[in-house]
């Protein structure tokens, strides 16, 4: 007898406000799967973000938060992410600044943590604790830096991943430790933007005995040229970081294009190498592109937007027994 897993679709869903709004661009849910918010980068007069919350089995939205064009021209919502227990959320605009936004009674309150003008974000990623953030770039100089909170403002956290995150998805485990970055432009010697996402731990350097960012197991890879595995909204991580997702917005099967593909990986501290976990959810029909994820914590739940058909989908993780 062994167990494996499937995942099943909730009944919950959410449409945008209106056509073009690029709903479900971006999606977070927070550690404790009781919050869930999702971007719309193209509304009007710069773009929102919708907040829900669960109770019991059924999900409300509490909250929709909306942007300006006076922050950085507008596409707030482009990017987005929760703390563990949903009262911090970092909400990015295009190409600018990072938001953070604290839950307090009933409502989230704005504050502005750290402005990237310097790197140009692409996307955020918030640590459970809310004390780590990830931003990767736009920038082909630097591919993705990480902050740690210090007294009122951020520092950067070892070095610059030159290599990953251009234009790519990043997520942090609860206390920031672990990364997983994603780097969407890739390519082998013969193919071209197959994409890939690679997982890295904070710890102590065996040589020096600095602390550094080590590469835990191989890059994972996406399928063929055109994938674009990684990009942007397209990796989240779980609250221990030994579990990850990974989006290939690009990805084909069936006769349809760029219907969107999401994978699940777990860790193999054995082979130190990543393991599929369940089989591949892809979007529904053509030109979809459902890749933008996110876990709860424990990495029972699993939403996914598919931003070009104006959907957002939630899956729960069921473990079944096979004889």
């Amino acid at each position: 007898m062994f167990f494996c897993d499937k995942w099943q679709e909730l009944s919950f869903s959410d449409v945008g406000n209106a056509d073009y709004d690029n709903f479900g661009y971006k999606v977070a849910i927070s550690g404790d799967g009781m919050y869930m918010a999702a971007g719309a980068d193209g509304g009007v007069n710069g773009g929102y973000a919708k907040v829900y919350a669960k109770t019991g089995t059924r999900w409300g939205m509490i909250q929709q938060i909306n942007g300006t064009l006076s922050l950085s021209g507008g596409q707030f919502g482009w990017s987005l992410d929760l703390s563990h227990n949903g009262s911090m959320l970092a909400i990015s605009t295009y190409n600018h600044a990072v938001y953070m936004y604290e839950f307090s009674r009933s409502s989230f309150l704005y504050e502005l943590i750290y402005t990237t003008d310097d790197i140009g974000a692409w996307e955020v990623a918030v640590s459970g604790d809310g004390m780590v953030v990830g931003v990767t770039s736009g920038a082909i100089s630097i591919g993705a830096t990480i902050f740690e909170r210090v007294g009122n403002g951020f520092q950067k956290r070892g070095r610059d991943f030159l290599e990953y995150g251009l234009e790519g998805g990043i997520g942090l485990n609860d206390n920031g430790t672990i990364a997983i970055i994603g780097d969407p432009y890739w390519s082998s010697a013969n193919d071209t933007s197959i994409g890939r996402a690679a997982v890295f731990q904070w710890e102590k350097d065996n040589v020096d005995g600095s602390m550094q960012w080590m590469q835990m197991g191989y890059d994972i890879i996406g399928d063929a040229p055109g994938n674009y595995l990684g990009w942007w909204g397209g990796v989240s991580i779980t609250y221990e970081g030994l579990t990850v997702a990974v989006g290939a917005e690009g990805y084909d099967r069936d006769g349809l294009t760029d219907r969107g593909l999401v994978r699940v990986y777990n860790h193999d501290s054995i082979s130190a190498t990543w393991k599929q976990s369940g089989i591949d959810l892809l979007g529904d029909i053509s030109y979809d592109f459902f890749s933008m994820i996110a876990f709860s914590s424990d990495g029972l739940y699993i939403s996914i937007g598919a931003y070009a058909s104006n959907y957002v989908k939630v899956f729960k993780k069921m473990e079944i027994t096979m004889k």
